[in-house]
C-alpha cells in the first residue's frame, strides 16, 4: 500500500506580551492547529491548503473590542490573494494566500461575550502589509478566558506558501501569526505570536505529521518495523505520523516534548492493511532534549484460512523488519474450547482400528523474514487441536514484542461434518417430532378417547345378566294382549 506523504511537522510555541508599561509576567500561552502543515511544492504542482485553530487565553479584561490575527503575506499586492502558493527569498517576503476567504469561512468563539461578523482585510487593502482577520465583540471579556478562532473551513482554507528561496530539506520554515486583542479605542490591549512551522521534504518516507500543545524541549524517536509501514505515534496532547523506508527504519524528528510527561503508544499499518499489535512506552524527561530509541515495532500476522482438516495446511502470513528470524509461538486451547461430546468422539476414534493419536502439542517453529519483510509459515497436522498463536522477531540479539493472536483450529472430516450439520439436524428433528406429539397427544388425550375408556371401565364393573325365559305362544301372546 503506497504512501504519498510528506514529511510534515507543526510546532506550537505560543508567547504573549502587554505593551511595554506591563511586566514580564504577562505572558501567554496558546496553540494554533493547523489540519495540513505541509509546503506547496512547485516540482509537484501542488498547493496544498490549511485550517487553523488559533485558541489562547485573555489576560486582561476588555470591553466591546476585537480579535485580530496577522497572517504572513508574501507581498501587499493581488497575487497574494489569487489563490496560488506565494514564496520569498527567505521568510520576511513569504507567507501564506489568502485564496480569496470571507467572513463565512471563520468563527470565533468562547467567552462571556457575543461575537459579531467577522471581516477579512487582505494584504493589498491593510495598513499592516499581512492579512487581517478580524472578529469583533460586544460585551464584557473577562481575564482567564478561553478564545478560539477557527480560520477556513471544509470548503476552504489558506493555501500554504512554497518552500523559501534558501529552504534546507528537513528543516523547518517558521512563520509567526500575530494575535491582538484591542478595545474600542482600537489601543491594543493584549498581543500573543504564534509560531508555527511548516516542513516539507521529497517523495519519501520518515515524514511526520503532528498536532500537539508543546512545551519548550524537544524529542526525537526512531524505531524499526516491516517496510514502507505508516507508523502511527498518539499520546494525551500529541498525535504523529511517519511512513518506514525500504529497511523498515522510521523516525519522529525534533517533536516538541509535551508539558508534562506523558505515556506514548505506537503501531504501525503494514502495505496490506494489517496492524500491528501496539505497544506503549514510559514517560519520559520532558525537561531536556531527548532520544528514544530504537523501538521495535511487533510484526503483523494473518491467518489464512484458519479452520483446516486434518491433513491440510493453515498458512500464517505477516511482515515485520526485513532479514530478521521469526519464532512463533503456541498456545494450545483445545481442553477448553472442545466440549465434552468433541473429547468423547475423539475417545471414539482414537479406539478405531485405524488410529490417531490426538496429541496436544507441537514443537517450537521459525521461519525468516524476506528483504522486503515478508515472512509465512504452513502450519499442518494430524490431530485435532484448537491453537492460539503470535509470531515475534529478532532484531540484532533483540526481542520484538508479541503480534497479535491469532487461532487456527483443525478437525477431522467426520467432526467437521457433525459440527456443520448439526444445528440442521436439530432443526430437522424439531420440525418431525412436532406432528408425532401432536398426533400422540390427539389419539390419547382427545376427550372422545377419554369417554370411551371410562365407559368401558363402567361395562367391566357392571357386566349384563342374561336370565333364560319362556317361549310362548302365538295363542297365547293374542289372549295376554286382549288380557
Amino acid at each position: 500500500m503506497k504512501k504519498n506523504s510528506i514529511l510534515i511537522f507543526i510546532i506550537f510555541f505560543l508567547i504573549g506580551f502587554i505593551p511595554t508599561s506591563c511586566s514580564a509576567a504577562n505572558l501567554q500561552q496558546g496553540s494554533d492547529i493547523i489540519n495540513n502543515p505541509r509546503l506547496s511544492e512547485n516540482d509537484r504542482n501542488t498547493a496544498e491548503s490549511s485550517t487553523h485553530q488559533l485558541t489562547f487565553t485573555t489576560y486582561s479584561s476588555v470591553y466591546n473590542g476585537s480579535i485580530i490575527a496577522l497572517i504572513p503575506a508574501s507581498s501587499t499586492t493581488l497575487a497574494s490573494n489569487d489563490s496560488l502558493p506565494d514564496s520569498g527569498t527567505n521568510i520576511i517576503d513569504s507567507g501564506f494566500d489568502l485564496n480569496n476567504l470571507d467572513s463565512s469561512n471563520v468563527i470565533c468563539s468562547g467567552g462571556t461575550v457575543t461575537w459579531g461578523k467577522p471581516e477579512i482585510i487582505p494584504s493589498s487593502k491593510s495598513t499592516s502589509g499581512k492579512h487581517e482577520i478580524i472578529c469583533p465583540f460586544y460585551g464584557k471579556l473577562d481575564v482567564d478566558q478561553m478564545i478560539q478562532m477557527d480560520v477556513g473551513n471544509d470548503q476552504k482554507g489558506l493555501i500554504n506558501p512554497l518552500p523559501i528561496t534558501n529552504h534546507v530539506a528537513n528543516v523547518a520554515d517558521v512563520y509567526n501569526i500575530d494575535i491582538r486583542i484591542i478595545d474600542s479605542t482600537d489601543e491594543i490591549v493584549d498581543r500573543i505570536n504564534t509560531k508555527m512551522a511548516l516542513l516539507d521534504q521529497v517523495e519519501a518516507y520518515g515524514g511526520v505529521g503532528v498536532e500537539a500543545y508543546v512545551g519548550t524541549y524537544r524529542f526525537s524517536l526512531f524505531g524499526y518495523t516491516s517496510p514502507y509501514s505508516q507508523v502511527n505515534l498518539s499520546g494525551s496532547t500529541i498525535q504523529a505520523k511517519t511512513n518506514a523506508n525500504q529497511d523498515g527504519y522510521f523516525i519522529f524528528r525534533n517533536l516538541f516534548a509535551p508539558f508534562k510527561p506523558e505515556k506514548l503508544c505506537l503501531y504501525s499499518e503494514d502495505t496490506e492493511g494489517i496492524v500491528s499489535y501496539p505497544i506503549c512506552l514510559p514517560p519520559f524527561p520532558v525537561n531536556k532534549d531527548t532520544t528514544i530509541g530504537p523501538v521495535l515495532i511487533p510484526p503483523t500476522i494473518f491467518v489464512i484460512k484458519g479452520n483446516v482438516l486434518i491433513g491440510e495446511s493453515a498458512y500464517i502470513v505477516g511482515k515485520t523488519i526485513p532479514n530478521i528470524d521469526v519464532n512463533f509461538s503456541f498456545f494450545n486451547g483445545s481442553k477448553s474450547h472442545f466440549n465434552l461430546i468433541e473429547k468423547m468422539l475423539f475417545f471414539v476414534a482414537s479406539k478405531a482400528p485405524i488410529k490417531s493419536i490426538y496429541a496436544y502439542s507441537l514443537p517450537s517453529l521459525k521461519t525468516k523474514a524476506t528483504k522486503q519483510g515478508n515472512y509465512q509459515m504452513a502450519l499442518s497436522g494430524n490431530n485435532p487441536a484448537f491453537y492460539q498463536i503470535f509470531s515475534s522477531g529478532v532484531f540484532q540479539n533483540a526481542t520484538t514484542p508479541k503480534s497479535h493472536t491469532i487461532t487456527v483450529q483443525m478437525l477431522p472430516w467426520w467432526l467437521t461434518l457433525i459440527q456443520r450439520w448439526l444445528i440442521p439436524l436439530l432443526l430437522l428433528f424439531i420440525i418431525m417430532l412436532v406432528p408425532i406429539i401432536y398426533l400422540l397427544i390427539k389419539k390419547y388425550f382427545h376427550p372422545f378417547f377419554i369417554h370411551r375408556q371410562r365407559s368401558l371401565i363402567l361395562r367391566d364393573k357392571f357386566p349384563i345378566v342374561l336370565e333364560p325365559q319362556e317361549l310362548l305362544s302365538f295363542k297365547d301372546r293374542m289372549l295376554m294382549q286382549i288380557s
